[in-house]
């Protein structure tokens, strides 16, 4: 498994994550809403607004987007744990681990970009991604 950190912003995804580029090197791609394969559900965002963006550098990667939940971002909300699991069965186990006394926020299913996904609220108030694709467990 890998933990990646995936970081929310209020707007300016693309500034902080350029910026983090500039600090850190690597490579940046970024998927825009206009154009995605959601923008007609995500009408209260701007075109250009992001709705995903991966900085890669050696072991570093590093996630963000301008995707926040109906109360906006706050201290402590708006940094997510990824956990990308290497099996179907790694991520529904531990996701029915993690959200044990917490809160489903996603359940798992199919994600729009590959694979399966889940999003959760553990009982300490931290929040997790669960991912897993045929591309991670080709990577493993």
């Amino acid at each position: 498994m890998k933990i990646i950190t995936y970081i929310s912003f209020a707007g300016n995804a693309r500034e902080a994550m350029n910026f983090y580029k500039g600090c850190l090197g690597g490579e940046l791609t970024i998927m825009e809403v206009g154009g995605s394969p959601i923008e007609e559900h995500l009408t209260s965002m701007k075109k250009d607004d992001i709705l995903h963006s991966q900085l890669d550098s050696g072991n570093l990667s590093l996630m963000g987007s301008d995707m926040c939940g109906p109360n906006g971002i706050t201290k402590g909300n708006n940094v997510t744990l990824m956990l990308l699991c290497e099996s179907e069965e790694l991520l529904h186990k531990n996701y029915a681990s993690l959200v044990d006394g917490g809160t489903r926020v996603m359940p798992v299913g199919p994600a729009f970009w590959g694979g399966l996904y889940g999003h959760l609220v553990d009982r300490f108030g931290i929040e997790w991604g669960l991912h897993w694709s045929e591309e991670i467990q080709t990577k493993a």
